[in-house]
């Protein structure tokens, strides 16, 4: 069996040099899933500290559900990467359910992430279309319990026989897929019925937010409405690099079977790339436009004491007591 598996690391060696493969996923580990764990983590603990507040609950809890999602996607990358760099040439049986459970993991961390998207935008447009006394929070709660409950079903399939992994090639593990009738009508499903609509939902009410807010600048300014069309408009572009990130996984589906095992290594390196790069981006977007997110995480960092047992982000960001003299309550200190 080793002789075995030295001759396939040979095979693989002249197609693929084995000290690029483990500085590849190395370096994906280090440089891009623990960051992004790191940022979302962060992020997510700021924003737990502001729903401790009673003002603007109904966009932190959208992003805290984006950033938890984007800390699934990075903890998934990141167990994935680690795997392959310890299973070097080490063929396990039982490595099947690590496809399997990644591949589900994978599509329901963009899955959310995607609807979440759809659903700030729709909040977007009716808080600078109607205020944001119109966003009622028990509907958007049971919002997103349902989004959460549709994309992890929509998920399952991967875990079913409709799915066919082939775990190592030449010794690497690379889960390489083969399509069944029941996985082509599943991807089908989850692009026209999830993917696909909530993306046009995200573009639409954009748009529609930004035309209203162009007719109406003058009479009726305020920087709270700017604030949250701005970061819309820059996660519209993030939506379309997770697009790219789906378009470019697919291509290891319509592959042939017996593709070269360098093609799929680098696909694969590269999907899991533009996965995990938006968890990198979109919580330091979220500090940089949302002023509470950042002073939050600003003072996690700089590991300072709250005298209550819950710190609101006043609190953190100042020392003072929300609603003090020293802190603005005023719901455009929420925003730059």
């Amino acid at each position: 069996m080793a002789s075995n598996n030295s001759s396939e690391l040979s095979e693989f060696a002249s197609s693929f040099e084995v000290n690029s493969y483990l500085a590849s996923y190395s370096c994906l580990l280090i440089f891009l899933a623990l960051p992004g764990l790191i940022l979302n983590g962060l992020v997510a603990v700021a924003l737990v500290g502001e729903l401790a507040k009673k003002q603007g609950r109904a966009q932190w809890i959208i992003l805290l559900n984006i950033s938890i999602a984007g800390m699934v996607t990075t903890l998934t990358s990141g167990s994935v990467s680690t795997s392959r760099l310890i299973l070097f040439n080490n063929v396990h049986e039982g490595v099947e359910w690590l496809c399997r459970l990644s591949q589900a993991v994978f599509h329901i961390s963009i899955g959310i992430r995607t609807v979440s998207l759809a659903l700030l935008s729709v909040m977007v447009y009716i808080i600078i279309k109607h205020g944001l006394s119109k966003v009622k929070l028990a509907p958007l709660i049971a919002s997103v319990v349902i989004l959460w409950v549709v994309v992890v079903i929509s998920g399952l399939p991967y875990l079913t026989p409709a799915y066919h992994y082939e775990p190592f090639r030449k010794g690497i593990l690379i889960c390489d897929t083969t399509l069944t009738r029941i996985a082509y009508a599943h991807i089908s499903l989850s692009i026209f019925f999830i993917d696909a609509p909530a993306r046009l939902i995200s573009v639409i009410t954009i748009i529609a937010a930004a035309v209203h807010v162009k007719r109406n600048t003058v009479t009726d300014f305020n920087p709270i409405k700017k604030s949250l069309l701005r970061f819309s408009v820059i996660l519209l572009c993030i939506n379309i690099l997770i697009l790219l990130a789906n378009i470019v996984a697919a291509f290891a589906f319509v592959l042939p079977s017996g593709a070269d095992v360098a093609v799929l290594i680098w696909l694969s390196l590269i999907s899991n790339i533009a996965i995990v790069l938006p968890t990198i981006v979109v919580p330091i977007l979220m500090m940089v436009l949302f002023k509470p997110i950042w002073s939050a995480v600003k003072g996690l960092l700089m590991y300072r004491r709250c005298t209550s047992c819950i710190c609101t982000l006043g609190e953190v960001s100042t020392g003072h007591p929300a609603g003090s003299k020293g802190v603005p309550t005023t719901a455009s200190s929420l925003y730059y």
